[in-house]
């Protein structure tokens, strides 16, 4: 029993480290890559699997100079009016413009194709998308039930003290 309640400590202690560490320093997770285009954005209609559906997204593709990352946007066309043209706005920035900045994940950096978060063409944002790590409901959730289980574990342990006190108190 000992090595639950240590492992419900530290799934607390987890979880409360995560969702703070989300809250306070959730916008330092984007790094910033400075750059111009290397050559024409590549826009493309491709199906993507995503939790077991097959899913039309339009992908827009694109480099930088001296940079051999192959940079990525995805958006979901199945519900959007547009359709293919849904990134055609951002393509036509992207190849007009002279200084391209692209946000993506810190830990993406060093990936052959990180996702784009944020892209600004000459110092006018022409693509955003959400946040990296804005799961504080999944995090709080797990929070609750690591106290949850906790509350129980000591109500289970300490049932034949409560019980004693209860029979005490009856008399």
């Amino acid at each position: 029993m000992r090595a639950i309640l240590i492992i419900i400590l530290f799934i607390i202690f987890y979880g409360f480290y995560v969702l703070f560490t989300q809250l306070l320093f959730g916008e330092n997770n984007l790094i910033m890559i400075k750059g111009q285009l290397y050559n024409k954005p590549i826009n493309t209609v491709e199906d993507i699997m995503i939790d077991n559906k097959t899913v039309k997204c339009a992908v827009l593709y694109f480099t930088l100079r001296d940079d051999k990352r192959l940079y990525t946007i995805k958006l979901n066309i199945d519900s959007v009016y547009q359709g293919f043209n849904a990134l055609g706005g951002v393509d036509l920035s992207l190849e007009n413009a002279g200084q391209v900045k692209v946000w993506v994940k810190k830990s993406d950096f060093n990936s052959k194709r990180p996702k784009v978060y944020s892209l600004e063409a000459d110092d006018i944002n022409i693509y955003q998308t959400d946040k990296p790590g804005n799961n504080t409901k999944l995090y709080s959730f797990i929070a609750c039930l690591a106290l949850l289980f906790a509350a129980i574990y000591y109500l289970l342990k300490n049932h034949k003290v409560i019980s004693a006190r209860l029979q005490i108190n009856s008399r």
